[in-house]
């Protein structure tokens, strides 16, 4: 009998540790997003503008930003956009700096507007896009 109310006692307390681990990281996205608010807008480079960041709801973690220069009817958004994304995905995978994300089960966020806001795309990389053999053939 002492054995059950002990492995029960164990089951319970490895659900509650586990609770704690999402709230550990969604914590930690938080003071994340806090620290690199102070530092925005700011330019990326003359056409891309990083305007803000947002953690949650959860373990999500939002980047937004403005392609200057362009209002929501310029048909040249798509383009860039269809361009941007392969390479947005392989930079999120690869990079050393993403590696906490994915190691949390983070999906990061990726929006993208125009300066008038008339057009709005978003990407979203998760774990799941970064496996080794998604990486090779960077997933639309």
């Amino acid at each position: 009998m002492r054995s059950i109310l002990l492995l029960i006692g164990l089951l319970f307390g490895a659900a509650a540790l586990a609770d704690d681990v999402p709230r550990a990281v969604e914590a930690e996205l938080d003071s994340t997003a806090r620290e690199l608010t102070r530092n925005l807008p700011r330019l990326i480079d003359p056409l891309t503008r990083w305007d803000s960041v947002a953690a949650g709801p959860g373990t999500r973690f939002e980047y937004k930003f403005t392609l200057l220069g362009h209002t929501g009817d310029d048909p040249a958004l798509e383009r860039i956009f269809a361009v941007l994304v392969p390479s947005l995905r392989h930079t999120a995978c690869t990079s050393g700096s993403m590696r906490y994300f994915f190691e949390h089960g983070v999906d990061v966020v990726y929006v993208y507007r125009s300066e008038d806001g008339g057009w709005e795309r978003t990407v979203t990389v998760s774990v799941l896009d970064c496996r080794p053999r998604v990486i090779g053939r960077i997933p639309e």
